[in-house]
C-alpha cells in the first residue's frame, strides 16, 4: 500500500477510487467516468498501472477487464557479486 502513496496524482486518484469502490473488476468505461475523462485518456494511465502491478487486465482487447491488486510487483533485487562469492 506504501508504493501507492509514490505514484503521480492522476494515477493515485484512480486507485484510492479502486480501493473504496470495493468493487473487484473495472471497466474502462467506469474509470473514464469516475474520473472525468475520456476513455482514450483513461486508457494509457490504466496501463501504466497494470505495467507496475497495480492492476490486472483480462478481458479482451476491445472490452479489457481491470482488477485492482494490493500489492504490486516485487522489485527486482540484486545481490552484490560478494554475497555470491561467500555463498559458493
Amino acid at each position: 500500500m506504501a508504493d501507492v502513496l509514490s505514484l503521480p496524482d492522476h494515477l493515485r486518484q484512480i486507485v484510492n477510487w479502486m480501493i473504496r469502490s470495493q468493487k473487484k473488476e473495472f471497466t474502462l468505461t467506469d474509470v473514464a467516468a469516475n474520473i472525468g475523462e475520456t476513455e482514450e485518456l483513461t486508457y494509457p494511465k490504466l496501463e501504466i498501472l497494470v505495467a507496475q502491478g497495480f492492476l490486472q487486465k483480462t478481458g479482451t482487447e476491445d472490452n479489457p477487464i481491470y482488477h485492482f491488486r494490493l500489492v504490486s510487483k516485487p522489485a527486482k533485487r540484486k545481490l552484490p557479486g560478494k554475497i555470491w562469492q561467500a555463498l559458493e
